[in-house]
């Protein structure tokens, strides 16, 4: 069965409009609850943490969802604003059923979403989504027990997951310049705490959430005011998170970004130098730049690439035995810390090594080399397959002529956004350029808003 609600990366939508009302979220809070009374979700523990980022909508959702478990009988644990990974991590060491993240990541305020973890600390397989969905789209009656779930504050919970990610990490010695952008999101208070547990003193912009300016020219999706404040101010490093700081972008000293391909290149070669490099290899997905590929290779480490989506790249990291895996976009897995993408970790990861290698962030992004890339999204009013939008398909085979053997492209819809995605790679930049252009040119015409 299709999915009607779920995406990649669990419900989203602009809030207070369909399906993020109250109404229908008090409903999925019941369907949750009921499943995991039916023991068809999680481990028996009746309990959800819920956790939400700053948007000026999320007590609201948090409210309505606590409701509807409350009344199927669930013990709720309230976490109050909390990033990605620090929810995921706590429910799958603190004996929950579920854990909820109320965030829509790197939208702007008006968007909202709701994602699910396992009592494994790993997002929802989506057969287990779709079940969700089912009893959520039902006008059936729930059964209802005879006393409601407890409610509880829980913030204080957020130390354990301090505790965790900070554990090896001693920068009581450093003393470089570092600036932190976190996006007036969930790490605006906590990567401070961060900083403070390990000995490590950075500057911060992009800290002083408001409710409406999370992700608002900051952040790892406007890394343009960053870029100037590093070079200005003589940073070593900048750091970038997005709303809920499941993932992380960085400028080097003099302003380059380093994106989540360069990331991986650098944390994979300090893994393997470590001997934690299981399975000698990295998951990436269709949109890593062969440029990894090449970086990696040269390291004799192996790529393997999977859908678009953590979820996805973490699935093919447990299938394969590797610890490492991520996207472009920033969000990187380390299964020796984390079930998730964690942007704190991750930058800690990374200043770890240059303070170990005594390396420049330039320097030791110097190991890979980026190939010519272009990714066009295209708003869209609907999505159907695009080689049946009228003279697309002649359009691509034409284009895969011309990339040949050592071009790529990847097509697909965005599953967060009403956008087409059209991403076009190569070592003739002209070429790649012309290919993605003749392609989205296509799908505006046709399909576009």
């Amino acid at each position: 069965m299709a999915r009607q609600l779920f995406g990649t990366d669990g419900i989203r939508a602009k809030a207070n409009t369909y399906p993020l009302i109250p109404s229908l979220v008090v409903r999925l809070g019941k369907s949750i609850g009921q499943m995991i009374v039916n023991n068809a979700l999680g481990e028996g523990y009746k309990r959800v943490v819920i956790g939400y980022d700053t948007r000026i909508s999320g007590p609201m959702l948090a409210s309505a969802l606590q409701a509807g478990l409350l009344a199927q009988g669930i013990d709720v644990d309230v976490l109050g604003v909390c990033t990605t990974p620090g929810v995921a991590y706590l429910t799958r060491h603190d004996n929950y059923d579920v854990g909820i993240v109320i965030s829509a990541s790197h939208n702007p305020y008006q968007d909202n979403g709701i994602k699910l973890f396992n009592y494994n600390g790993m997002k929802l397989p989506d057969i287990i989504e779709e079940k969700i969905e089912s009893l959520l789209l039902d006008d059936a009656p729930f059964a209802l027990p005879e006393t409601t779930g407890r409610l509880r504050q829980s913030a204080h919970l957020m130390k354990n997951y301090i505790k965790a990610i900070t554990q090896g990490m001693d920068f009581h010695k450093w003393d470089l310049p570092v600036l932190v952008d976190c996006a007036n999101g969930a790490a605006s208070d906590l990567f401070k705490q961060v900083c403070h547990a390990c000995g490590l003193s950075v500057d911060f912009m992009g800290d002083n959430p408001d409710g409406e300016n999370i992700n608002l020219k900051c952040g790892s999706t406007y890394l343009k005011t960053l870029s100037k404040k590093v070079i200005d101010g003589g940073y070593v490093v900048g750091i970038a998170f997005d709303g809920d700081a499941d993932r992380v972008l960085m400028v080097d000293e003099s302003g380059n970004e380093i994106d989540g391909d360069f990331i991986m290149a650098i944390l994979a070669r300090d893994l393997k130098r470590r001997g934690q490099l299981k399975g000698n290899g990295v998951v990436g997905t269709v949109m890593s730049n062969l440029g990894l590929e090449v970086s990696l290779k040269e390291a004799g480490i192996d790529l393997l690439r999977a859908s678009v989506g953590d979820k996805y790249v973490l699935e093919d990291m447990l299938k394969d035995g590797y610890i490492l895996g991520g996207e472009k976009s920033g969000h990187i897995i380390n299964l020796l810390k984390g079930t998730t993408g964690d942007g704190m970790l991750s930058a800690l990861m990374v200043l770890r090594v240059m303070d170990e290698q005594s390396q420049s962030l330039k320097e030791l992004a110097s190991c890979m080399s980026e190939s010519p890339q272009i990714l066009i999204n295209v708003p869209v009013k609907e999505r159907i397959p695009f080689d049946d939008i009228a003279g697309f398909k002649d359009c691509r085979l034409h284009s895969e002529n011309l990339l040949g053997e050592t071009g790529r492209l990847v097509l697909r819809y965005s599953g967060t956004e009403a956008l087409g995605r059209v991403m076009v790679e190569g070592f003739d930049q002209t070429l790649v350029k012309q290919c993605a252009n003749d392609m989205a040119n296509i799908i505006r015409q046709e399909i576009g808003v």
